[in-house]
């Protein structure tokens, strides 16, 4: 039986994270009749049924958005801060030597990370192991193409580096792939792999007769657009006053919501325009099947695997550009520009009007992470 190892350094796991990546990946390796080990920096959740380590280590001050990086001094001290969590190190690579894994995939690409590889790596070869390693990239390469020249040279020095270590690097979309692949040596291991949803989106529920109902699934936070929304909602409201909109989602910036509450007080859409918090996944898939129309008007993605839930669910989808929207043409995804607020509501529009004349909801069929595992042990994708 292969053993696979996930690792996620500084991870406060929680319950809800079995429905998103850090849990459906593992899952999806047991799926495959694999031994599956987990190292977490804490683990809050009782429900996966696997081997778990905790580090107990919840540093998470590594830096991602290399746009903002603004002098070599920041950029070398958000690099070598995160050299600097010994008992991580430590940890990480005593579970290593403990457990051998056949296969070993990284969630985060701090230098941290690399240096315990590089440690393994050394040991592994003293010792005659063969471990798979893959780093997977959680971004869709936008802070990396808007950085500094000096910042880009030296970070694409960095990552041509650290490819040696690994067999794959992996990425969400055709954009990421698109601007990585030119960096020497990191390109030549890189390997565009989707991320997925939960199974349980993707049966075949009976269509229902659905309600009037324009929903996003999104924290509440400016770079996700939910002004957008809402102040095209107002707009649609005109014409369609049997329309609401459902907005599902924690509240991350309480100013930003705040903001929120004041355009919607100053148009009388309280009974209209709905928060209705978290909700679980089955509350979540309730929601999904009486729902009409999805939109998501981010002005950042990595992702965004709520507009792959609303696919297999088979609501009409409304998407900005953000999180490279162009992998999911082949959906009949209606994409728009990113602020842009009369597209917007046209695209609401013109949802409406294909409802009316009786839009058909086809289900969608979507790659699930049961695949996507049986692609990552097979011996071909490391050809």
């Amino acid at each position: 039986m292969p053993k696979f190892l996930l690792y996620l350094p500084f991870s406060d796991f929680k319950d809800y994270y079995e429905n998103k990546a850090l849990g459906l990946i593992p899952i999806s390796f047991l799926n495959n009749n694999c031994d599956v080990v987990l190292i977490v920096g804490k683990m809050d959740s009782e429900k996966l049924k696997m081997k778990i380590y905790e580090t107990n280590n919840l540093d998470t001050e590594f830096y991602r958005n290399w746009d903002k990086v603004d002098s070599l001094a920041k950029l070398f001290y958000y690099k070598v801060r995160n050299l600097l969590v010994f008992d991580e190190i430590f940890s990480v690579f005593k579970i290593l030597k403990k457990e051998k894994p056949d296969y070993f995939m990284s969630f985060n690409n701090s230098i941290l990370t690399h240096f315990i590889i590089f440690l393994y790596s050394v040991y592994s070869k003293i010792h005659k192991i063969k471990t798979r390693k893959i780093l997977k990239l959680d971004s869709d390469g936008t802070s990396f193409k808007n950085s500094k020249k000096y910042v880009k040279i030296l970070i694409s020095i960095f990552y041509g580096l650290i490819s040696i270590l690994y067999d794959k690097i992996i990425v969400e979309t055709s954009c990421g792939y698109s601007i990585f692949k030119a960096i020497p040596f990191f390109g030549k291991k890189l390997e565009i792999v989707p991320n997925s949803i939960s199974n349980e989106y993707m049966n075949n529920y009976p269509e229902i007769k659905r309600e009037k109902t324009i929903i996003t699934v999104s924290r509440i936070n400016k770079i996700k657009g939910i002004d957008i929304l809402i102040n095209s909602f107002i707009e649609i409201y005109k014409k369609n006053p049997e329309y609401n909109l459902k907005i599902i989602g924690p509240i991350e910036d309480n100013d930003y919501y705040n903001e929120l509450l004041e355009i919607i007080n100053k148009n009388n859409l309280n009974n209209k325009i709905l928060f209705c918090g978290l909700k679980n996944r089955k509350e979540l898939i309730e929601i999904y099947k009486k729902a009409s129309i999805f939109c998501l008007f981010s002005r950042y993605e990595s992702f965004a695997i709520s507009r792959l839930e609303a696919i297999a669910m088979r609501l009409y989808v409304i998407t900005s550009e953000a999180g490279c929207a162009e992998d999911l043409k082949g959906y009949n995804v209606k994409i728009v520009p990113i602020d842009d607020l009369n597209v917007s509501i046209n695209s609401i529009n013109e949802a409406i009007n294909k409802i009316a004349n009786g839009y058909n909801f086809k289900n969608k069929k979507i790659t699930s992470y049961d695949d996507i595992a049986k692609m990552i042990l097979n011996d071909d994708f490391y050809s």
